[in-house]
């Protein structure tokens, strides 16, 4: 079962939109070392936009970063059509990926059937409020990124706690034949 770990629910009073080469991302720092297994985004369509593909990325000065380490869909057009009904989507990430605790990481979007009347809006704030991460933008098809600093979109990351191996002898079996119990 997942938990839910990182997270920004603050505002909720404009929307971000998405579609062909107008990517959108949220980054966050992970809070603790998890498997991501999916997110939840605040979404509602315009139109009829198709696929949207979310991604997990590392960040380099605070910007998503090629490989994707993971990569969910969901189809929009069952998304709702109006600002007022936006649902909180699920998106499972295929096998997920190991997150380090304090390390920054990026929920990048794209809506590749997209068009400037049909695409997909993420709800957030028309504030910076989320010390752990920031808004980021790219207007060429990931080409390029830049801070959105007067922003931010609504996420849930949720996964599984990463459990350490334990160390040579501190399992029960180690300690009996070590002669400890």
């Amino acid at each position: 079962m997942a938990d839910l770990y990182d997270y920004y629910h603050a505002g909720d009073n404009t929307h971000e939109y998405v579609w062909t080469i107008y990517w959108r991302a949220q980054s966050f720092t992970a809070s603790a070392a998890y498997k991501i297994k999916s997110v939840k985004l605040k979404l509602f369509r315009v139109g009829s936009p198709g696929m949207i593909y979310v991604k997990i990325r590392a960040t380099s000065g605070g910007l998503p970063v090629h490989p994707d380490l993971c990569v969910g869909e969901t189809n929009g057009n069952t998304l709702p059509i109006s600002s007022g009904a936006a649902e909180w989507r699920e998106i499972f990430l295929g096998a997920g990926s190991d997150l380090a605790s304090g390390l920054m990481y990026a929920t990048v979007m794209n809506v590749p059937g997209g068009s400037g009347s049909v695409y997909i809006c993420w709800r957030g704030t028309n504030w910076e409020g989320y010390p752990p991460g920031t808004n980021l933008r790219s207007n060429n098809n990931d080409a390029s990124w830049y801070k959105n600093y007067d922003k931010e979109e609504l996420f849930e990351t949720w996964g599984e706690e990463i459990v350490a191996p334990a160390a040579p002898g501190e399992t029960a079996k180690d300690l009996v034949q070590a002669g400890f119990i």
